[in-house]
């Protein structure tokens, strides 16, 4: 069981930090160990990853495991001074943390959309283009500014003018949920593939491939739901709702 008053972050002099597996890793490191085991390896990679903010873990696959995790022993290999990870040779487990806070508070609710998202069907699909307007698109792009307002003051990001920001290119905080909506893209476009192949995608003059509407329309609204479900102090009250409305009208 996890606890709530556990930090999310730690020094990295602490030694202390989380480590995420997904079911798809191969091999896991910690998979079915239990709390007090200590887990060693060779000084070779790869390593024990361990990230000492929760917030900088970056998800790549879902759903997984969190771990809070000691380091007892480092690699002779370590990332910049900077880098707010350490690979780690051999660690302590010390308990279980729900995968869910990898999205913030709220991140129950943006779990079990990233649930969702490898299974969605083209009704669901067609359900969440239907609602992209260009209202969802800006609301969208407003909570991204108004989060970096808070976020990173001193910055400007030019680049969240532009539709469908997915994550900050920062050594601070990502996003208002970690790596959410890196996640869902990853995951609704290898959903597409599947559903309608190479047809959904169009490649630029760089090769770089992109969905074609109405699949990137369902992408917007998808989006905006995630952000308007899992960071409502970001939308305007009647946002949220909609974005709720949405989501609860999925055709099942």
């Amino acid at each position: 069981m996890s606890h709530s008053r556990l930090p999310l972050s730690f020094p990295k002099t602490s030694r202390q930090g989380f480590v995420y597996e997904s079911r798809e890793d191969t091999p896991t490191r910690i998979g079915a160990a239990t709390v007090g085991q200590i887990i060693t390896q060779e000084d070779a990679p790869p390593y024990i990853v361990v990230d000492h903010d929760i917030e900088n873990i970056l998800v790549t696959r879902w759903p997984g495991r969190l771990w809070h995790v000691k380091v007892l022993a480092t690699a002779q290999d370590q990332p910049a001074a900077h880098a707010n990870y350490t690979r780690a040779t051999s660690i302590e487990v010390c308990e279980e943390r729900s995968a869910a806070r990898l999205f913030g508070p709220r991140g129950e609710i943006v779990g079990s959309i990233q649930d969702l998202i490898p299974n969605l069907t083209l009704a669901q699909i067609e359900h969440l283009a239907h609602h992209a307007t260009s209202a969802i698109s800006s609301d969208y792009d407003a909570a991204w500014e108004t989060w970096l307002a808070h976020a990173h003051p001193s910055d400007t990001h030019p680049e969240a003018q532009s539709v469908g920001v997915l994550t900050m290119n920062s050594n601070q905080l990502h996003s208002p949920l970690g790596y959410a909506f890196t996640l869902a893209h990853a995951q609704y476009c290898k959903r597409v593939r599947t559903l309608a192949g190479s047809d959904a995608f169009e490649a630029d003059e760089d090769g770089d491939e992109w969905l074609r509407a109405p699949w990137s329309e369902a992408l917007t609204t998808l989006l905006a739901v995630i952000m308007g479900l899992g960071a409502p102090h970001l939308y305007e009250a009647e946002n949220t709702a909609l974005m709720t409305k949405i989501w609860q009208d999925l055709p099942a």
